[in-house]
């Protein structure tokens, strides 16, 4: 909205730089986005917040200049009620509404002899500062009132109003009107009009129609001024696509007590500048006005704010902008103005009082705030920091995913409906659960990176799952190319358990029930009884729905089972070996059913002298193996801590390991 300086001074006595002035406004919350010096004025451009529609006018504006200035608010020259000579029989003009809701008021005044011709120039040049055009005396008038009182008006050019009649209904489907731009526009019941007893003349508070337009041989005229139900114009103007300065007031909602004050306003300028005679004014049954009492207390306004005002001070600000305050024990009794709908609590004005004695006035400081040690949350973060240095240390690049997915993927991979989270109100299709796993978005990642012709993947995210009413942090684990299988995602997660400081733990083959994996490749990863993690390839069939083609594995690591593992953790200065150690790889051919997992852990319990580390190191399916059969390769290293291995020390260890396998593994060498 524009507003000048000078105009404004018509109802303050302004004092201070327009520059200054400005930057007060602005500070006060009601922002100046530029300031322009033309025509011997100055011109100041606001940008008004939509629950402020009393700033939508000059004396909205000048109210709050008097408020942050000092200074009083004038405007009793423009309650002056126009001279009236009731010849026109009020019987034979009627206002008739269908409904008070859509239409609480409605003012008509009726001027006869009027001569319709150029505004003189002060009107112009006042008018042309603000953005409007100017198009015939009557016409400006109430556009000028509408920028100065914030009601907007109408005027009718009286002899092609029929019947002597207006009513205030909604539109019937069959009609149609042309609006004073020269549009025609299609209605419907959900449209409200103005008609005379025979069509429509106008858009209810948003724009006349051409055929009652006043023009320069109208000489009787009907001055309207009403107040519309906001939601009903604001529907009409969207659904018609047309908008105007006095929709976008009605919009916003009028001041019912100031619609009077606007029709004597313009009736007064017509008979001033464009003459005639006053013959009519009907008038609806006012509305009463919604006001709010709010009891307001000053140690609470100097609580919330740090300041150290009294209550003269706050009873002064409150005054100054329109409030109504009397003293009731000690506190105020604060009755809010027809204009201030936006005001209904105590917090409400202790802001007005913030804006107007000026933020920049109240005390700076800190809060004073008892500090809660939160050490689980810090231990937490500083773990996942720890998981997420150490993934990336292997090669692997971390990714974050969308929470949100699509319900039907879960369901047709065997998720229960009990477990699912679903969104109440999902804004698409893709949104509708909360994912229950983190291999959602991995393999959606995988499919995009395999897309963009990368060839071999290793990422990770570190997040929340969503399950059994419950979210759990969780590490989601995925690779695809030619030099991944299994046992990449094992060996990743056997490092970063070791360097976690967890030592006890054990890879478990079946028992995986996990959706997303094959059963005859997939693997538990245990200690003390628990399952930290499911790991496993992919099954064909999901990555045929993402057209992946390659293979891909992928791991779910519930964190908040391993994060308590590793408080218990005992960690160790183990001192540089002195003496060389000695390896020695047995390969040796399994029955199929035996795990490895479960050889390994028996030799390394089993007390072999010198036996200081013994790994899988290959796996082998082939001719050379018998139907029932696997070949693996398991690496042992031999170390003395005080001497040099010799050889037979070594051999002798290492036919120990040998003599296990046989006889407790029925393995045959080979």
């Amino acid at each position: 909205m524009k507003v000048t300086y000078n105009w404004l001074k018509d109802f303050v006595d302004i004092r201070i730089p327009a520059q200054r002035l400005a930057k007060m406004l602005t500070m006060a919350g009601l922002e100046v986005t530029s300031l322009e010096e033309k025509d011997g004025d100055f011109v100041f451009e606001l940008e008004i917040t939509s629950n402020r529609p009393d700033w939508l006018s000059i004396i909205g504006i000048a109210r709050e200049v008097a408020a942050i200035t000092g200074k009083k608010l004038r405007f009793d020259t423009h309650r002056s009620r126009p001279a009236s000579s009731f010849q026109y029989p009020v019987s034979k003009f009627e206002i008739k509404l269908e409904s008070k809701r859509d239409c609480p008021l409605y003012i008509a005044r009726i001027i006869k002899g009027v001569k319709v011709g150029p505004s003189p120039e002060w009107l112009k040049k006042r008018l042309e500062l603000v953005g409007l055009r100017s198009i015939n005396n009557i016409v400006d008038i109430t556009n000028y009132v509408l920028i100065e009182t914030g009601q907007p008006l109408h005027t009718f050019d009286l002899d092609k109003i029929n019947d002597g009649a207006i009513f205030v209904r909604r539109a019937k489907d069959s009609e149609k009107i042309v609006t004073i731009d020269g549009k025609q526009h299609n209605l419907n019941s959900g449209i409200l009009v103005i008609t005379d007893s025979q069509r429509p003349v106008a858009i209810a508070g948003i724009m006349g129609g051409l055929e009652s337009e006043v023009g320069v041989k109208t000489k009787d005229i009907l001055l309207e001024a009403a107040v519309f139900d906001p939601i009903t114009t604001r529907r009409a103007s969207r659904k018609l696509g047309l908008s105007s300065e006095s929709s976008y007031r009605f919009e916003r909602g009028v001041d019912c007590q100031a619609v009077a004050l606007a029709s004597m306003r313009a009736a007064g300028l017509i008979l001033k500048l464009a003459g005639g005679r006053l013959i009519l004014s009907k008038s609806t049954t006012k509305p009463k006005a919604k006001k709010t009492t709010i009891i307001l207390k000053t140690e609470e306004v100097n609580r919330i704010l740090g300041t150290k005002y009294v209550s003269g001070q706050i009873k002064k600000i409150l005054i100054s902008l329109g409030f109504s305050v009397k003293r009731q024990s000690g506190n105020f009794k604060v009755e809010t103005p027809s204009f201030r709908s936006d005001v209904n609590q105590p917090i409400d004005l202790i802001e007005e009082i913030a804006r107007i004695s000026g933020y920049e006035n109240i005390p700076t400081k800190l809060p004073k705030i008892i500090p809660q040690e939160n050490r689980d949350a810090a231990l937490i973060w500083e773990r996942v920091r720890a998981v997420r240095d150490i993934l990336i240390s292997q090669g692997a690049s971390e990714v974050i995913t969308y929470s949100l997915i699509n319900k039907s993927p879960a369901y047709e991979l065997g998720f229960p409906d009990a477990q699912l989270i679903s969104i109440a109100n999902p804004l698409t299709s893709q949104q509708e659960i909360l994912r229950p796993s983190l291999i959602f978005g991995l393999v959606s990642c995988i499919e995009y990176n395999l897309n963009q012709k990368q060839k071999d993947i290793r990422i990770f995210e570190i997040s929340k799952r969503f399950q059994n009413g419950q979210e759990r942090l969780s590490l989601g684990l995925a690779c695809s190319g030619k030099e991944f299988n299994l046992l990449h995602i094992k060996g990743m997660l056997e490092l970063l358990l070791k360097r976690l400081g967890i030592a006890e733990f054990k890879f478990v083959a079946g028992g995986c029930e996990h959706p997303f994996f094959q059963k005859d490749v997939s693997l538990l990863l245990m200690s003390n009884g628990k399952v930290y993690a499911e790991l496993g390839m992919i099954m064909p069939e999901i990555l045929e729905r993402f057209d992946i083609k390659d293979l891909v594995f992928a791991a779910e690591v519930d964190l908040e089972s391993v994060f308590p593992e590793i408080e218990k953790a005992q960690k160790r200065y183990i001192p540089i070996p002195l003496f060389p150690e000695v390896t020695r790889d047995i390969s040796a051919i399994l029955k199929q059913e035996i795990p490895v997992g479960n050889v390994i852990d028996r030799v390394r319990t089993s007390g072999i002298p010198y036996l200081v580390e013994l790994n899988f190191k290959e796996f082998y399916l082939g001719k050379q193996i018998p139907a029932g059969h696997k070949g693996v390769t398991l690496s042992c290293v031999y170390r003395a801590e005080d001497h040099t291995l010799t050889t037979e020390e070594a051999e002798n260890a290492h036919r120990k390991v040998l003599d296990i396998l046989r006889s407790e593994f029925s393995a045959q060498q080979r």
